[in-house]
């Protein structure tokens, strides 16, 4: 190649600008702009899993012996979005919402279910035990969180587990007919 640089020289210039010569490097270390997604040091996290009804939610809840998170909302609602675009994504509600059955309901598909849990804003977040009775509500969208709920809702749950068990250890047996 005449007056042209072979590729075997091209790679150790390459090498010699990028630091790479073995000898100590002179002078400040340029950071190359990298997408902050291009070396994946945490795994994503695996979505939530959520049921789009009330009565599929009760049934797994049932199942499973877990109180559920019962989210109402629209799409066409800004506080809303915050909660499925923004919070429900992230890693910290995945782990924190693991004790929970989570159901989504939107309220204009399913306004006779709003109505019947007085969901009069939204967005409208019940904690329910697994025959669908309200132990804690939260209306509107909170900043901080939902997570400073999930403890006194989980709470609630562990409670009302427990008077159940024990009034039914207390129920009186039936005596054999004598």
């Amino acid at each position: 190649m005449r007056g042209g640089m072979t590729l075997a020289g091209g790679v150790v210039l390459l090498a010699l600008l990028c630091g790479c010569g073995g000898g100590p490097v002179v002078g400040k270390a340029t950071k190359l702009a990298v997408p902050a997604d291009f070396y994946p040091l945490k795994p994503k996290p695996v979505p939530a899993v959520w049921s789009s009804t009330l009565e599929e939610g009760l049934a797994r809840a049932r199942h499973e012996g877990k109180p559920l998170l019962v989210f109402f909302g629209t799409d066409w609602c800004l506080n809303c979005r915050a909660y499925t675009k923004s919070m429900f994504p992230e890693a910290e509600f995945i782990e924190a919402a693991k004790p929970f059955v989570l159901v989504k309901i939107d309220v204009d598909r399913d306004e006779k279910l709003a109505d019947r849990y007085a969901v009069n804003g939204i967005p409208d977040v019940l904690f329910m035990d697994p025959q669908g009775t309200v132990l804690e509500r939260v209306v509107g969208y909170q900043a901080e969180g939902l997570y400073k709920w999930f403890p006194r809702a989980l709470e609630k749950f562990e409670r009302e587990r427990e008077g159940v068990s024990r009034s039914a250890s207390r129920q009186p047996t039936a005596s054999p007919a004598g």
